[in-house]
């Protein structure tokens, strides 16, 4: 994507339906029990499989919530930025990110050599960010960046007003309106796995842990016959696109030179 473009608009990024949709899967999965099947907003299918969606998007790289933020412009000496700042502009109205893949600026406009920043835990940044000794530290490009609670540090100060953008992860967006009516920004083939986990918490919930048991060995597998659950029997998008990827290994040579006897 070009500098400045704008990513795809609300409602055309890939999904798997919406909640409500998934509820018969749920429902048939948890012993069919009919009695769970509501699409009510606070239906206990409803609120699992909301519960499922953001355990789900936290734990795992979801190609369909990855986003790369229009161009910003970083400030002269201002270290903190707030995360909904950084990330203006998003399709799916998330204001917060579950993962961090590069902070990207420019060193001289939008052409030329860029940098990525290095994360480093938060007392580290902070003792680049507001300098060394008491002193303000401006006087370099910045180098690393961290998060706290809901606002990205860099380190040191930016010492120009850099142009950057931002590889990252959105946290899947909460429902604004009708539970039921919201999109699951999922790969299709989540579906089973959505469906399996809201209903290990519905049959938690309803004292059931003789299924809830044997849907967890179903999606995390079974450690005695070291059979592999359907979570882990999904292959990434990303690992999917690299299996055409040649390997290859460098190797460097220098001149030979007889020896002397």
């Amino acid at each position: 994507m070009a500098p400045g473009a704008t990513w795809n608009p609300i409602g055309t990024l890939p999904n798997l339906g919406t909640v409500g949709s998934l509820v018969p899967s749920v429902v048939q999965k948890f012993g069919n029990r009919q009695d769970l099947n509501s699409t009510e907003d606070g239906s206990p299918a409803v609120v699992a499989i909301l519960e499922s969606i953001a355990e789900l998007t936290e734990t795992y790289e979801f190609e369909e919530l990855k986003y790369r933020s229009p161009v910003g412009q970083l400030t002269f000496g201002q270290s903190e930025y707030s995360i909904p700042f950084l990330i203006s502009g998003n399709p799916i109205a998330a204001n917060d990110l579950t993962k961090m893949f590069t902070i990207t600026f420019w060193f001289e406009g939008q052409v030329n050599a860029v940098r990525n920043l290095k994360y480093r835990r938060y007392p580290t940044t902070v003792m680049y960010a507001f300098g060394l000794g008491g002193t303000s530290n401006i006087d370099t490009p910045p180098i690393y960046w961290s998060r706290y609670n809901n606002n990205i540090t860099l380190a040191p100060a930016p010492d120009k007003d850099y142009y950057y953008f931002i590889m990252l992860q959105l946290r899947h967006p909460n429902p604004t309106t009708s539970q039921a009516d919201q999109l699951v920004y999922m790969p299709d083939s989540w579906r089973d796995i959505v469906a399996y986990s809201a209903a290990m918490r519905l049959a938690a919930n309803e004292g059931a842990f003789d299924y809830s048991s044997n849907i967890y060995k179903i999606l995390h597998g079974d450690p005695k016959t070291q059979q592999p659950g359907l979570i882990m029997g999904r292959v990434p998008q990303m690992e999917r696109d690299e299996m055409m990827n040649e390997r290859q290994l460098s190797l460097q040579m220098s001149r030979y030179t007889p020896g002397r006897v």
